[in-house]
C-alpha cells in the first residue's frame, strides 16, 4: 500500500480495527496490520486500494454496520 501511496499523512491506509460488534458509526481504524507481500525485484506496484472500508445498511434497518473488523487491501502489480 505504501509503495502506491507514499504520503502517510494524506493516505494513511489504516486497515484495523472496528468494534467487536462492528456497530461503531465512525471508523476506529488506526493501525495498518494487513499487508500484501511481494518481491520488489520481481514486481512493480501499479496501484493499491482498501476495500470493505465503508459501512452498509443493516438488514434489520437499525443503522449501519461494518462488513468486517479489518479492511481488505488490493493491489495491481506489473513485472518490470
Amino acid at each position: 500500500f505504501r509503495k502506491a501511496h507514499p504520503d502517510a499523512a494524506t493516505t494513511p491506509g489504516f486497515t484495523c480495527c472496528q468494534s467487536d460488534d462492528l456497530s461503531n458509526t465512525t471508523s476506529l481504524a488506526g493501525a495498518r496490520i494487513d499487508y500484501l507481500f511481494f518481491k520488489p525485484e520481481s514486481f512493480l506496484v501499479q496501484e493499491a486500494d482498501l476495500i470493505a472500508n465503508e459501512t452498509a445498511a443493516r438488514e434489520d434497518g437499525l443503522g449501519t454496520i461494518w462488513p468486517s473488523d479489518h479492511f481488505g487491501v488490493t493491489a495491481t502489480f506489473q513485472q518490470p
